[in-house]
C-alpha cells in the first residue's frame, strides 16, 4: 500500500469519525445533578437513614438515585459553602 493511500484511508476514516460523532452525542441526554446543602443537618436526619424526621422528597430522591454517604462535613457552613462554590 502506497504512502498517498494510507493518508488517504486515514482522511477518510477521520472524516467519517467526526461526521457520526455529534449523532451518538446527541442520543444521550445530559445527567440530572442535585446537590442539597443543609445548614446543620446531620448524618441521620433525613427520612431514608431511619429518622423520625419526616422528608418525603427527600426519601424519594435517595431511593431513585445515588447516595453518597461517605462525605465529610464542616463544623460550620460558611466553609462548606464556599468550598461548594469554588470547588477546593
Amino acid at each position: 500500500m502506497q504512502p498517498f493511500q494510507r493518508v488517504t484511508i486515514l482522511f477518510f476514516f477521520c472524516l467519517a469519525w467526526l461526521a457520526a460523532s455529534p449523532v451518538f452525542a446527541a442520543k444521550r441526554p445530559p445527567p440530572n445533578v442535585i446537590v442539597i446543602l443543609g445548614d446543620d443537618l446531620g448524618y441521620a436526619d433525613v427520612g431514608y437513614r431511619d429518622s423520625d424526621i419526616n422528608t418525603p422528597n427527600i426519601d424519594a430522591l435517595a431511593k431513585g438515585g445515588v447516595q453518597l454517604g461517605s462525605s465529610h462535613g464542616m463544623s460550620v457552613c460558611m466553609s462548606a459553602r464556599a468550598a461548594m462554590m469554588t470547588g477546593r
